[in-house]
């Protein structure tokens, strides 16, 4: 017979279990049982082959100690894997019971803070909780006869043995405890729950989720962005190496200003491209598995940067360092230093269709003097970019002609254009240099070249050309987006400061806008 334990079905060794019987062996199946689905069952009545009410955990997340949440030989508990995880919300999911609790080899939830491994060492958020709750015993020892702190000290390099020390032994917060907290317990992510008398259906975590990720581009940052997600431990890294690599404090400018120099191109570009990417740690932090298993990303302009850094094409520090080139090039072409150089500028357009809005650039065209379309950006939606008198006329003609909305851009130049060439052969200088460490990307990326889906099976140099391409071309955003919701894409996250990407989704699909999400810093 199997035996109830904890909510969950045990058999004895050498038992068969009951769902790999015939079905001629069961009790049900033989004259005077009806099947058990035909009786009304209070749904707390637990039976081997029915799903019970209580939280599925992957395999994967026990890493073999309890591998198909059955034969737990082990007696690992949901606290013990919170602690190892250092996962708040499942650790809120625990009886002080199971927080004091030892596994088979006696090992705590506390003893299984010192075997996590993260960024910021052990996992210290769950200690720090066990304390609180008084569930943790520094002098509990294992079957080896070991303590929590043996633990540590065996699993932990010194600098981070020592943050877990100034916890047990001093009774300091960490660092990441309100951050983790306030991402980790909201009530945005879900746990899957089996409902009713229907079969557990167990997700396969190899496969992407229909998750695409967007990052905007310049024209959302604003001073003051990163107040929260600035103390988190790979953002404040990635500030330590932007500062090395720029050569000035970004952190100070984000923060303090002023905001004429923010919005500069060279100062802008490498400050929207760390804060759309810790928008991203930010999101790793509540929903971890929309970043991992996200089927798809994009990014607006210098968004597709950030876009491609969390793809894997490339790390932080070869983005930055693009990043840095193409904005310095961008800015001394946009200041008129270059001998012979002209005046540049842009414009945003509103209620005319392309055909229309392709008319007055040509019309507003002369010997020297080219406007063309920037980016397409939704339904009679455009940006319009060239010499600065071109642009100018584009804007008198294009009033005339009826359009809802077109006003001149402040600190823009001709961007994505033909007069941006000198940038682009630039810009292909420092990607050729770069190559050698560039990967192809691990999921699908929309690029705003030409709105086509690169993947895992395309190669570097069809990515550097791509970016490349993009200097000179328009910006193809509303094809990328119609592409990705044709490709199965149903979950929209909008990663970085403002709300500039949802805005033009609402145009482009209101239903899925409706359900997009914002991670704004």
């Amino acid at each position: 017979m199997p035996v109830l334990q904890g909510g969950d079905w045990y058999y004895v060794d050498g038992e068969k279990p009951s769902p790999l019987k015939e079905p001629e062996q069961k009790a049900e199946n033989k004259p005077g049982h009806r099947p058990i689905s035909s009786y009304q069952l209070p749904k707390w009545v637990y039976h081997p082959e029915r799903v019970n009410r209580r939280i599925v955990i992957n395999k994967e997340d026990y890493f073999g100690m309890a591998a198909d949440g059955l034969r737990n030989f082990d007696l690992w508990n949901v606290a013990h894997v919170a602690a190892y995880h250092d996962d708040l919300k499942l650790l809120s999911l625990a009886t002080l019971e199971q927080c004091k609790e030892p596994n088979r080899w006696g090992m705590t939830p506390m003893h299984m803070t010192g075997l996590g491994q993260h960024p910021y060492g052990p996992s210290l958020c769950v200690l720090w909780e066990l304390i609180q709750l008084g569930a943790a015993d520094p002098e509990a020892l294992n079957s080896a006869d070991q303590s929590a702190w043996h633990i540590a000290q065996r699993m932990q390099k010194p600098s981070h043995l020592k943050k877990w020390e100034k916890v047990v032994f001093k009774g300091v917060k960490p660092d990441e405890y309100e951050a983790r907290k306030q991402a980790q317990l909201r009530p945005r992510g879900k746990f899957a729950r089996a409902l009713g008398m229907e079969p557990v259906q167990r997700e396969d975590t190899s496969k992407p989720l229909p998750v695409c990720l967007v990052f905007p581009g310049q024209g959302s940052q604003y001073v003051g962005m990163l107040r929260q997600q600035k103390e988190l431990p790979a953002v404040q890294k990635m500030l330590a190496t932007a500062k090395e690599v720029l050569g000035y404090d970004l952190e100070e400018l984000i923060s303090k200003g002023p905001e004429d120099k923010l919005s500069q191109t060279k100062y802008c570009q490498p400050a929207m491209y760390i804060a759309n990417l810790a928008a991203m740690e930010q999101l790793k932090l509540e929903e971890e598995e929309k970043v991992s298993r996200c089927r798809a990303v994009a990014g607006l302009s210098v968004g597709e940067y950030a876009a491609l850094t969390c793809a894997g094409v490339f790390d932080f520090e070869t983005g930055l360092r693009l990043i840095k080139a193409r904005a310095e090039a961008m800015e001394f072409e946009v200041s008129g230093a270059r001998p012979g150089a002209k005046a540049q500028g842009m414009c945003l357009v509103v209620g005319l269709d392309k055909d229309s809005v392709e008319k007055h650039c040509k019309a507003s065209s002369s010997k020297g003097e080219n406007c063309q379309i920037a980016a397409c950006l939704f339904s009679r939606a455009f940006s319009v970019s060239g010499s600065l008198s071109a642009v100018e006329s584009f804007v008198e003609k294009a009033k005339a002609a009826g359009a809802l909305d077109c006003v001149l851009l402040k600190q823009a130049g001709a961007f994505h254009s033909s007069e941006m060439a000198d940038v682009r052969n630039i810009l292909v200088k420092e990607l050729e240099a770069v190559k050698g460490k560039m990967m192809p990307p691990r999921c699908t990326v929309y690029c705003n070249a030409s709105a086509k889906a690169v993947g895992p099976q395309s190669s570097v140099q069809e990515i550097v050309k791509m970016l490349a391409e993009q200097m000179v071309s328009p910006v193809l955003w509303e094809l990328s987006m119609q592409q990705a919701i044709s490709d199965g894409c149903t979950e929209f996250y909008e990663l970085g400061p403002g709300t500039q990407l949802k805005g033009i989704m609402k145009r482009i699909d209101g239903k899925i806008a409706d359900k997009m999400s914002n991670i704004s810093v």
